[in-house]
């Protein structure tokens, strides 16, 4: 019986000279031989090692990790006590770093801020306060529905550029609390988020003002093609995509791996042992542009989405969605295709039919916005700069 962590050293050099080729032999020797040495003269305290006669200490150690990480280690260390740091509750004479045996206060840093960057501050300010007079002034609550479709227009936006970089898809929560280090809630209660939300509530409303029903009805009869229902299957899908390796192949191990967890995840979906959303939420959410519960709304023949810019469908899971005759929701075997695994559940179908301006109103007034954003954004903001009572004062020693 082998005491706990302890080898014999013969035991050990009879398997080791039957298991290893004989190249190895030498360097596994060497550091028996090594180790037995470390056993027979333990190190003094403050010795982490000893090569030769030449020992190394822990404090020379510590010189070493902080030569080498020391200074990436205390930025993450200020980065972590300054997320959370409350600016205004300090006094100006707080000292806010001290970094050997300099210390630097809040005075200062602010004097630094104003010196570099105080000019360009300044106008983001006057143009929040603008805004919000503007808004004011309009009667537009910056309320939770504004705040709820500015954070819809910011998401959209943010999917077609990462599209348009070649990348999967990204969820804009996810990104910004992995990213930007904040949660929706904090975002959206942002100074500048608000005046984004509160400008495009006027732009929407200008849009509104310029466009009269005989103008959106043209608009819609000439993009009937985009704007009419076509036959349509009404979805809520799982997406899961493959785990490449590092030549960018799926290899038979992920295949096996990924149809195990989808094929576990059917049965216990159309056993009612978890809802279909309850799976989506920990296994598909990530992966995916859907709604609550992974609803992806309708989709076409061709598996287009209302939002053309979101991921396809893949067409042979589609078509066995249109075949299904209910009742809904009505669970479909999984799809394997290039991308990965897509678990669906149909929730209703559609006949093609044309639409009335009635139903299209808002859409095509948001369509209009988000394709004349930017330039709308930029020349409301110069109009209300124009129209606005603005006094400039000095700044102190400020680069202008």
């Amino acid at each position: 019986m082998l005491a706990a962590g302890r080898w014999p050293l013969a035991a050990g050099r009879r398997l080791l000279a039957a298991s290893v080729p004989m190249p190895m032999r030498p360097f596994l020797l060497l550091a028996a031989s090594l180790l037995l040495a470390g056993e027979a003269a333990p190190l003094p305290p403050g010795v982490i090692a000893r090569v030769g006669a030449v020992e190394i200490t822990l404090p020379q150690l510590t010189q070493a990790l902080l030569k080498r990480e020391g200074s990436d280690a205390l930025l993450n260390w200020v980065q972590g006590h300054l997320d959370g740091l409350a600016w205004e509750e300090l006094n100006d004479d707080a000292v806010v770093m001290a970094v050997g045996g300099h210390q630097l206060k809040k005075r200062e840093l602010a004097s630094m801020l104003v010196k570099e960057k105080g000019a360009k501050v300044r106008e983001e300010l006057i143009d929040i306060s603008v805004v919000e007079q503007a808004v004011a002034k309009a009667g537009i609550a910056i309320d939770d529905a504004l705040l709820a479709a500015e954070y819809r227009l910011m998401e959209r936006d943010f999917q077609r550029r990462v599209a348009a970089s070649g990348q999967g898809h990204v969820d804009f929560a996810s990104f910004l609390r992995v990213k930007e280090k904040i949660s929706v809630e904090q975002f959206l209660a942002q100074p500048a988020v608000r005046m984004l939300a509160g400008i495009h509530g006027l732009v929407r409303r200008q849009i509104a003002g310029e466009y009269d029903d005989a103008r959106l009805q043209a608009k819609l009869d000439a993009e009937r093609a985009r704007w009419d229902e076509r036959a349509s299957v009404d979805l809520a899908v799982m997406h899961m995509p493959w785990k490449r390796d590092a030549a960018g192949k799926v290899t038979a191990e992920e295949q096996a791996r990924l149809q195990g967890v989808v094929n576990l995840l059917h049965r216990q979906i159309a056993g009612k042992e978890v809802t279909f959303a309850k799976a989506w939420e920990a296994f598909g959410k990530a992966w995916d542009a859907s709604g609550p519960g992974g609803r992806v709304g309708w989709v076409d023949a061709e598996g287009r989405r209302a939002d053309e810019s979101a991921r396809r469908i893949p067409k042979p899971l589609v078509e066995r969605a249109f075949a299904t005759d209910g009742p809904y929701p009505a669970l479909l075997i999984p799809h394997v295709h290039e991308a990965g695994i897509d678990l669906a559940q149909v929730l209703g179908k559609r006949p093609a039919r044309a639409v009335t301006l009635a139903e299209t109103r808002d859409r095509l007034i948001q369509d209009i916005l988000e394709r004349e954003l930017e330039a709308r954004t930029k020349a409301l903001v110069a109009k209300l700069r124009s129209e606005a009572a603005i006094v400039y004062g000095s700044l102190p020693d400020a680069a202008r």
